[in-house]
């Protein structure tokens, strides 16, 4: 039966991971419910729409932009806190049957079934306001909203029903699929010309509080403790954020 589903992309707007599984995602969703009606709905305002226009999305007639431009630090807050459901609102008036979150949180929402794709789960002591209500409080009810919620890996599972008391039935584990390759090994030659360096650990992603990043920083600097004749450095592959004072004080760096 032919389903209209709203597609909640503003978690991938800010590039990285949310946006390779957005991505990934639609292009899925594309190939496996072409007889279904997409509406890719956001709400926000800074590079309002070129962020959005910007994604790799399907094209076709059954696919759309549902965009509007409001500032999320102050509908959000607004939608928490009073009986305001703009957002449903909207979706509303464009017949949607369910509304997907694919960056771990969709709007409050009353009337219409949701669904969300949870790709981290409990609380966690982001130095900014803004990061702890949108990514702990709006995180937590959106999930705890939805009819159905999928976890990428049986322990993001584990923690969302602990952290934020989600019955186990409704979570289903969807690993992220893996991407094109885009790595092989390389060659003799290409090892021969390639600059000699010490070896080293190597941490991709953000060194915010989610990843707990900090762990690893006195993990390292524990290891370097115990071994001061190793030559192994840490390498930090990804935006430092508001982190980084942390994590060179774990790592003891000036």
């Amino acid at each position: 039966m032919k389903k209209r589903i709203a597609l909640e992309i503003t978690g991938a707007l800010a590039g990285g991971g949310y946006r390779r599984y957005t991505e990934s995602l639609l292009a899925g969703l594309a190939r496996q419910g072409p007889e279904n009606e997409y509406f890719l709905f956001g709400v926000f305002h800074r590079g309002f729409p070129e962020r959005a226009l910007a994604l790799d999305v399907p094209k076709g007639p059954n696919w759309h932009f549902a965009l509007t431009r409001f500032p999320q630090g102050l509908l959000f807050p607004l939608e928490e806190f009073t009986p305001l459901r703009y957002q449903e609102r909207v979706l509303s008036r464009l017949g949607v049957d369910v509304v997907h979150g694919l960056g771990t949180r969709t709007p409050r929402l009353d009337r219409i079934p949701s669904a969300v794709t949870a790709h981290f789960s409990g609380l966690f002591d982001f130095p900014k306001a803004w990061d702890r209500f949108y990514l702990n409080r709006l995180a937590a009810r959106s999930v705890r909203q939805a009819r159905a919620v999928i976890a990428i890996s049986e322990f993001t599972k584990r923690e969302t029903v602990a952290a934020w008391g989600v019955e186990p039935a409704k979570v289903v584990v969807i690993p992220h699929g893996a991407p094109p390759p885009e790595f092989r090994p390389e060659t003799p030659a290409e090892a021969a010309a390639r600059p000699k360096e010490p070896p080293f650990f190597l941490f991709v992603g953000t060194t915010g509080p989610s990843k707990n990043a900090r762990l690893l920083a006195a993990a390292f600097r524990l290891f370097k403790a115990r071994n001061p004749a190793s030559p192994h450095r840490l390498v930090l592959a990804g935006p430092d954020r508001a982190a980084r004072p942390g994590m060179e004080e774990h790592l003891g760096a000036g």
